[in-house]
């Protein structure tokens, strides 16, 4: 029991210690090259790879009475 309670406390405190500050700048990294790339496709006059299709269907398409 005592080598589970310690094993545990070592997982908890490597994750506030190691892992939680990691997220905030994966999350910095991923925000900044999304907006970056949006930049450059815009001053390229381009369309962003980044931009999502919209795959909405109207209602009315799926009426076999129409």
């Amino acid at each position: 029991m005592l080598f589970f309670v310690c094993v545990g406390l070592c997982a908890v405190g490597s994750a506030f210690i190691v892992l939680l500050p990691t997220v905030g700048q994966t999350l910095s990294v991923v925000w900044a090259v999304v907006f970056g790339e949006q930049a450059l496709a815009k001053a390229r006059g381009r369309r962003p790879a980044s931009d999502q299709d919209d795959h909405s269907t109207d209602l009315t398409q799926l009426d076999p009475t129409n």
